[in-house]
């Protein structure tokens, strides 16, 4: 069979294009075991015949009588059997990102020519450090550099200034090395202005050496720039100065090299430059995004820039920076004469998948040079690079057999949207862009990437002349030229081979990424359709639909899923045609993650409290996630992040209305990453859709409706006083019936006051609680009365043996007054704490009350019976003031010093007998408003008077009541079903036992490892030797 004959073999029929594409990955379920298993033993043939043929007249240095002697049995079992070990618990403990079912992180199934050509490699293993220790992967890796430079669209030459590009260990190492870079070339043309100085190297070029500014249109001497000139010069014309000074002046580079480097920040530092040219007050900044990965901020730390340098722009609805801020912001920078380093776009976010705006980011750009200020642009495509392969055009050879596939394909190809396409285009305009092929590209970790449009810009990061380390071409010496120095040959093998072998163009990674843009695309449909004809849940994409966006009716808007639904959720691939296509060209997101949120409904009612929708999202995501070896693997794999409401700002504010949320708490949402090109085939994006909807409708049945159903309970009541008698309810943040803070005064039946005093006198350090004896709603236990039961201490749980003593029986419990009736749940609730403690002050002039306000969640409550209050300078309290309501905010208690409280803590100064210095308010509040915002203008309420409070005998400081969540999960790992259990849990003892058995889970799996290894070692001894 001819080449071209065999080639046609995978012509671009309607299935030929995925039966090619299926050839590059070993399966989801290792369909293509055999074709592995062939190559993998055909390189182990390789590498032995290598080893033999290399030095072949050497001796066999591990002889037969060797391998057969009872020491090398023993240690080949040993061997086998810890190798065995390891694969049982990987196959057990390995999350299966090979699979459809995986929809986490940007994680997949390699590609068997990257993952084939990474394990051929690494029986070499080469050291990409120099081309000492790796020749030819050291050529490889520059090779696959230039062709990820082509497939962004830089323009690939023979001139100085050709694009350059190289393997790094992952995106964060490129991002970093991207900020180091944009800063040296920032900080270039000042040293070079101090290398020009009195008696220094190149004083003799200072009056003749000009540069042209960033408008393009002046023209002067370097000298006589200013500072803020020379920090705006454009990044060409800075690494265009080495060489016009060797053209120019005949200063050859190592000479350069050696006259620049007293002078360079890597050399001086930041700080000693800024304060030289008197740039201290304004230092520079790095624009990004407030979708930005976090090494962008670890990048700044470690540059020395610091992360308060670094600017988050707002994004827009799309979760795409917002063009509109960002031309707010430099123009800010431009008039306060504050540099940039550079502004970030991210091609691809981590979260979202959301490309920002580079085509107006690149405009911007441009319009701001000619207004006297420059930076570099760095993109971010770590995840979003390889789709730019959807632009290229394939090869002369491979486009006549695959051309452009025609409908009825078996897996459809979702190609860029317009905007989309247009910011990848402008890709060519860019300084510097990351890409990983360990995501995107499908390749073994670790392998990430850099590439330079302008490769002079890789000479910012060395320390010395690359031409003078080692021998042989200087580019090959790659450590030089970023962060890593060692680094494995073997990654660079697998994208070079990975790159040639599937193609960077639209029939080759552009192939396999439309495919998963069109699974992408499925699962949108699912996603945006799944709440329709349910009656509790409510699933919101971040990405509206077309019709959303466009604020049409809410008819509109289903009558637009109807159409999702016909056209592409339901509709079979085979059915799907180009029309189908360009109708959904505008739905879901940029590239091939959705990331979504739910909410529920209760009794037709649609969920309000953001905290309750961060339970419901965070209990799915438990559901169908793995966290811990031994986990039990689940139908569907997603992911969990933040929307954080500051950093987010309308992108935020509009999810959280789109879901029926109401407040400015940070939002947890789903993600869900496609880039399995296989599950649109059989229709099983339907079984991953029907799988993730079965868990989210079970955890909200069987918790999110009995957290927030109002339902009769039993309410524990802390008593306080005798005369009248207070009642504080013990709260929780995580059941509706105990979401309140509340405060009363009753009067007891006859009689029943004197054995309340009595027991009280008895043990009065010792809290006696009263509860309802038949179980009310608690807007029926305020209506005025019921009967109750007191006992001594916190109620326990259930399965304790010794039960709760009770005090006092059948008593008639009649309420007076409501004194504080304030809602717990997280829209009433502050963002963050006080600076300050507050409490409510009660009571009567003889017998005074304190109780902590509960002004944020995660927090703490802090009783006290029977306090006494020292005025400075005034009289005692009166009942006048008591009965219009006081507070006492407690001057020497700083509340942000132990909020957000972690269970059982406590303010260790809140203690019996413990004084504390007040300040003692009006209260500006009535007994039912709601927050939040209950104290924000508590400075401008009246000032009683200061003073000195002492804690009472009984005194409580409890974070485990108010905080523990009665569903989690039980020490046998089993749920805690539909009912509501008992809610306190002494001691915190739920979170002590789960964590126990986390460990215990973690360690069996190494114990099956290492465990009694020494034991196994004289076993394998003994059974060799018998």
């Amino acid at each position: 069979m001819s080449e071209s004959e065999g080639l046609d073999f995978y012509h671009s029929s309607s299935v030929g294009r995925h039966n090619r594409l299926s050839a590059w990955f070993f399966g989801p379920n290792g369909e293509n075991s055999s074709l592995l298993g062939d190559v993998l033993l055909d390189i182990m043939k390789r590498t032995v015949t290598a080893r033999k043929n290399i030095y072949d007249k050497d001796p066999d240095f591990i002889t037969a009588e060797i391998q057969e002697s009872k020491e090398y049995q023993r240690e080949k079992m040993v061997l086998s059997e810890r190798l065995q070990a390891l694969s049982e618990n990987l196959q057990r403990g390995t999350v299966p990102f090979w699979s459809p079912r995986y929809n986490a992180h940007m994680a997949s199934d390699t590609s068997m020519p990257a993952l084939l050509s990474y394990i051929s490699t690494a029986l070499f293993n080469p050291n990409n450090i120099s081309p000492e220790a790796a020749p030819l992967t050291s050529e490889l890796e520059v090779k696959a550099g230039i062709d990820i430079c082509h497939m962004l669209g830089f323009s690939v030459s023979d001139e100085p200034s050709k694009p350059w590009g190289h393997i790094t260990c992952g995106g964060s190492v490129a991002n970093m090395e991207a900020v180091w870079a944009a800063r040296n070339l920032k900080f270039y043309p000042l040293s070079l202005f101090k290398a020009m100085g009195d008696a220094q190297p190149l004083e003799f070029i200072r009056n003749s050496f000009e540069v042209t500014l960033c408008n393009d249109k002046t023209r002067k001497l370097f000298k006589d720039c200013s500072t803020w000139e020379l920090l705006n010069l454009k990044p060409e014309t800075i690494l265009e100065i080495p060489y016009r000074l060797e053209e120019e002046y005949d200063i050859a580079a190592e000479a350069l090299t050696g006259f620049m480097h007293p002078f360079l920040v890597q050399t001086v530092g930041r700080h000693a430059l800024e304060s030289e040219f008197e740039i201290t007050k304004n230092p520079v900044q790095l624009i990004t995004t407030a979708t930005k990965h976090y090494s962008f901020p670890k990048g700044c730390a470690l540059a020395g820039i610091g992360s308060a340098n670094l600017v988050s722009i707002p994004v827009d609805v799309s979760a795409r920076m917002d063009i509109l801020e960002l031309d707010r912001h430099l123009n800010n920078c431009l008039e306060g004469r504050q540099a940039v380093y550079a502004v970030v776009a991210i091609m691809g976010s981590t979260d979202h998948g959301a490309v920002d705006p580079l085509a107006e980011i690149c405009n911007l750009r441009r319009s701001y040079q000619l207004r006297g200020m420059s930076f570099v642009i760095h993109a971010d495509g770590a995840w979003g690079g390889y789709f730019a392969s959807l632009l290229r055009s394939p090869n002369s050879r491979r486009s006549t057999i695959l051309s452009s596939p025609p409908t009825g394909q078996l897996v459809p190809e979702r190609h860029l949207s317009d905007y989309v396409t247009r910011q990848f285009k402008a890709l060519d305009q860019v300084d510097s862009v990351t890409v990983d092929p360990h995501k995107s590209g499908y390749v073994p970790f670790p392998a990430g990437g850099l590439c330079y449009r302008d490769g002079r810009m890789r000479y910012q990061l060395t320390w010395f002349n690359p031409s003078g380390h080692g021998s042989g071409d200087p580019d090959m010496n790659l450590s030089v030229f970023g962060i890593e120095g060692s680094k494995p040959g073997a990654a660079a093998a697998a994208v070079w081979l990975s790159n040639l072998m599937l193609g960077l163009d639209r029939d080759g990674y552009g192939m396999l990424l439309a495919q998963a843009k069109f699974g992408s695309l499925k699962m949108y449909s699912h996603l945006a359709t799944m709440d329709m004809g349910s009656n509790s849940l409510i699933v919101v994409p971040l990405v509206m639909l077309p019709a959303e966006r466009e604020n049409a009716s809410a008819q509109d808007v289903i009558a637009q899923k109807e159409k999702l639904i016909a056209r592409i959720r339901d509709n079979r691939n085979e059915n799907i045609t180009e029309d189908d296509l360009r109708f959904a060209s505008n739905f879901g997101s940029d590239l091939s993650i959705n990331s979504f949120a739910c909410n529920f409904r209760i009794d037709e009612q649609v969920n309000a409290d953001i905290a309750e929708a961060n339970d419901l999202n965070q209990r799915i995501y438990e559901r169908l996630s793995m966290t811990r070896p031994g986990d039990k693997v689940p139908p569907v794999i997603i992911m969990l992040t933040e929307v954080n409401q500051n950093a987010y700002g309308k992108c935020a504010e509009e999810l959280k209305r789109r879901l029926g949320l109401i407040g400015k708490e940070d939002l947890k949402i789903l993600v869900n990453c496609v880039m399995s090109p296989f599950p649109t085939t059989s229709n099983f994006t339907k079984t991953i859709a029907t799988e993730f909807r079965k868990v989210a409708e079970d955890v909200i049945q069987n918790y999110s409706l009995f957290r927030n159903r109002v339902t009769s309970a039993r309410f524990y009541f802390i008593m306080q006083g005798t005369d009248p008698v207070h009642l504080v309810l013990l709260p929780s943040f995580h059941v509706e019936n105990h979401r309140r803070q509340l405060i009363l005064t009753c009067k007891l039946s006859r009689g029943v006051p004197s054995t309340y005093l009595a027991a009280q006198i008895q043990e009065p350090k010792s809290p006696l609680i009263l509860y309802n004896k038949h179980d009310l709603t608690l807007e029926d236990l305020l209506k005025g009365e019921f009967e109750a039961d007191i006992i001594r201490g916190f109620p326990r749980n259930s399965g304790d043996e010794a039960p709760v003593p009770v005090i006092v029986k059948n008593l008639h419990v009649t309420i007076l007054k409501v004194i504080k009736n304030h809602r717990l749940n997280s829209r009433f609730l502050d963002i963050s704490p006080p600076r300050l403690s507050i409490f409510y002050l009660y009571g009567t002039p003889k017998q005074l009350h304190i109780e902590h306000a509960l002004l944020v969640d995660k927090n703490v409550q802090l009783t006290s019976n029977r306090v006494t209050l020292s005025f400075d300078g005034r009289e005692a309290i009166t009942s006048d003031e008591l009965s219009k309501g006081l507070v006492a905010v407690f001057s020497d208690m700083h509340e942000r010093t132990f909020l957000p409280v972690v269970p059982p803590r406590t303010p260790s100064s809140f203690k019996c007998g413990k004084s504390h210095r007040v300040l003692i308010y009006q209260d500006p509040t009535s007994a039912n408003t709601a927050g939040p915002g209950l104290f924000d203008r508590l400075l401008s309420a009246e000032l009683i008077g200061t003073g000195s409070l002492t804690l009472g005998d009984m005194t409580i400081a409890d974070s485990t009541t108010i905080n523990v969540d009665p569903w989690r999960l039980s020490d046998d790992g089993q749920t805690g079903g539909h009912k509501e259990r008992p809610y306190r849990l002494k001691n915190n003892e739920y979170g002590a036992t789960h964590e126990m058995y986390r460990r215990l889970d973690r360690r069996t799996l190494w114990d099956s490892l290492t465990e009694g290894m020494e034991d196994d070692y004289y076993a394998s001894y003994t059974k060799v030797n018998n």
